[in-house]
């Protein structure tokens, strides 16, 4: 009888609901009647190793531009970090010559007790941007 408040505590303790992220926003080409495609990562960042909150899959188009929605969770980051570091990374193929590309966004942050979704938007022009991915062409 002596253990069910004990039982109890630690359940209560261990039991944390996840934050919600949602990123979102507008991928634009400037090169014209070029079919190009997107593909989307959405990371938190640690100090060891990264962790992939979610990922939106190749996204194509022969237009200008290309709405995305990326979503994912995390139940709390690493020891003595109160905050969630998140990046996008978008993988392209918008350059003169048709080469992968990747660009990373600007970092945000947000405390890790906020137990509400975190939006995270980010629109960018793609056009000739990134760092080549090797042996990816």
């Amino acid at each position: 009888m002596k253990l069910i408040p004990l039982l109890l505590l630690v359940v209560i303790a261990c039991w944390t609901q996840a934050t919600i992220f949602e990123a979102s926003g507008i991928m634009q080409c400037s090169l014209p009647g070029q079919t190009w495609c997107v593909h989307l990562y959405l990371y938190e960042i640690d100090l060891i190793k990264d962790d992939l909150l979610g990922e939106k899959g190749r996204l194509c188009t022969s237009g200008k531009q290309v709405k995305y929605l990326v979503e994912g969770e995390e139940d709390g980051d690493g020891i003595w970090d109160d905050h969630y570091e998140l990046k996008l990374k978008a993988r392209h193929n918008c350059s003169t010559h048709g080469e992968l590309l990747d660009v990373w966004s600007y970092e945000k942050s947000a405390p890790v007790n906020s137990k509400y979704m975190i939006d995270f938007p980010w629109s960018y022009n793609l056009t000739d941007k990134g760092i080549r991915v090797p042996g990816k062409d």
